[in-house]
């Protein structure tokens, strides 16, 4: 969690244990798929670090990849790279299922 103080960014965050580990207040998964047809897709999520009582979508968490890129602080794709996969959209389903999630016309097998 950032916050700002004369000017200034700080960021503040849980540690735990004799070394002060830091715990991640969020956590990414980014998923490319690219099928032999042509098919491509690319979506990025953000979800936080915590347990959710509530059930959610994981639509809720969709995201653009460029703002994981940002938080992470590094690149997944370069945007050359993508330019020239014509990725048109991200392409997200979500089933009624607790763990199925398609993605450009793949089941993927979410880990709870």
């Amino acid at each position: 969690m950032s916050y700002e103080e004369e000017g200034k960014m700080y960021v503040k965050y849980e540690v735990i244990g004799e070394n002060h580990v830091a715990v991640p207040t969020r956590f990414f998964k980014v998923i490319f798929t690219n099928a032999e047809a042509g098919l491509k897709s690319l979506a990025a999520f953000i979800l936080p670090n915590k347990e959710m009582l509530d059930r959610h979508s994981i639509d809720e968490f969709l995201t653009a990849v460029d703002k994981v890129e940002r938080a992470a602080g590094f690149l997944f794709l370069q945007s050359t790279f993508l330019e020239k996969l014509n990725i048109e959209e991200n392409i997200c389903y979500y089933l009624n299922s607790d763990s199925i999630l398609y993605l450009g016309g793949f089941q993927i097998n979410l880990v709870k």
